[in-house]
């Protein structure tokens, strides 16, 4: 079956680039242009990955990350910011996604982060949504 990602991003340009970049690469993809109609997605359906920007309408990237590590704490997040956005980005490492990418995205990059951290899914059980700090990675510890 198919890995399912889930990407919440207002910019349509953007957007149709991600999704174009991951259906090549042999995802199924969806797309919220906001926090509320992500979350709504989530609901929905099962996902394996969700793309977060974190400039959005109605909500920022933060404040849906919340929620989800509250209700999907196995679910892996790819936080996307702003280029010079790294305050950003450690706020959502620390508010436990994944990993994250910055704008201007590469096609390279974006498929690279997103089958790392699929692979870390399947390889260690599932995400804990914690950063190792023992390991200096984030996201996957040990059980």
């Amino acid at each position: 079956m198919k890995k399912r990602v889930l990407i919440v991003e207002d910019d349509r340009f953007v957007a149709a680039f991600l999704q174009a970049c991951l259906e090549a690469g042999g995802y199924d993809t969806d797309i919220a242009e906001t926090g509320p109609d992500g979350l709504a997605l989530l609901r929905e359906s099962r996902w394996d990955l969700v793309l977060l920007d974190y400039v959005l309408p109605e909500m920022d990237g933060l404040a849906v990350l919340e929620i989800i590590r509250k209700h999907y704490p196995l679910l892996p997040v790819l936080f996307m910011t702003g280029h010079n956005s790294l305050h950003n980005a450690m706020s959502a490492l620390k508010a436990g996604a994944a990993d994250y990418l910055t704008k201007p995205l590469e096609p390279d990059t974006v498929m690279l982060r997103v089958s790392n951290i699929l692979s870390e899914v399947e390889g260690d059980g599932g995400w804990t949504g914690r950063y190792n700090k023992s390991e200096g990675r984030r996201g996957l510890t040990e059980s």
